[in-house]
C-alpha cells in the first residue's frame, strides 16, 4: 500500500504538527524517510500495523495510527533499525531535539488508547470524516477495553475545535522554551473517557 500511497501517508501524517516535526526532524527528506520506513515496519511508532484509513475511491482522504498508551515506548523503540538509515551527524541532531520534544508530550496513560495521527486530506475536511476515524477510535479502545482516549495537537491547529466538538478535552498545555524558540508552538493533551 505504501508505495502507491506514500505522498499522501506523508502528507497526512505531517500535516497534523509541521512545526514540530520540521523542528524535530529538521529536514522534509528525513520526516520522509523515517515515515516510510516506519510504514512498513511493524510495531513502530507510524506502522501501518496500527493505521487505520479512509477512501475515497483510489484516494486516500484520512488516516488515524494509534494504539494503547502502554505501547508506546515499545513502538519507539521498534523504530530503532530506521535510525540507523540516517548519518551520525543527523541521528544527533534528531537525539537532541527530540529530547526537547518529549517536554511536549506527557506520560501517556496505560488505560488509556494514544492516538498519535488522525488526519484528514486538506480538501475533504468538514465531511465527517474526521468523526468517523475518530468514532472508529472509540470503538478500538472500547473493544480493548481502555477507558480513555488520548491524544495531542497543537494548540494553534483548528482540529483543537473540532476534539472539542467531538467531546475531548484539554488535560494540560506544555512548551519547551527550545523548540518554542524554533517555532513548535504550545502543545495541547487532550482526553476523552469511552
Amino acid at each position: 500500500m505504501l508505495s502507491h500511497y506514500k505522498n499522501s501517508i506523508i502528507a497526512l501524517l505531517y500535516q497534523t504538527g509541521e512545526e514540530i516535526y520540521n523542528y524535530q526532524f529538521f529536514s522534509k527528506s528525513n520526516i520522509d524517510l523515517i515515515v516510510s520506513k516506519s510504514w512498513n515496519l511493524t510495531g513502530s511508532l507510524f506502522g501501518a500495523d496500527r493505521a487505520t484509513v479512509a477512501m475515497d475511491g483510489d484516494n486516500l482522504i484520512g488516516l488515524e495510527i494509534g494504539f494503547p498508551g502502554k505501547c508506546f515506548r515499545k513502538r519507539q523503540l521498534a523504530m530503532k533499525p530506521i535510525w540507523n538509515k540516517l548519518n551520525k551527524k543527523e541521528l544527533n541532531i534528531i537525539s537532541h531535539r527530540t529530547r526537547h520534544c518529549r517536554y511536549l508530550t506527557p506520560a501517556i496513560s496505560s488505560s488509556a488508547y494514544y492516538v498519535l495521527c488522525l488526519s484528514v486530506a486538506k480538501n475533504c475536511q468538514s465531511k465527517g470524516i474526521g468523526k468517523m476515524l475518530l468514532k472508529n477510535v472509540i470503538k478500538k479502545a472500547n473493544l480493548l477495553n481502555l477507558g480513555k482516549i488520548q491524544l495531542d495537537v497543537i494548540s494553534t491547529y483548528k482540529a483543537v475545535s473540532f476534539y472539542q466538538h467531538m467531546g475531548l478535552q484539554c488535560l494540560v498545555e506544555t512548551t519547551s522554551p527550545q523548540a518554542k524558540q524554533n517555532g513548535v508552538p504550545t502543545m495541547f493533551r487532550m482526553s476523552i473517557k469511552t
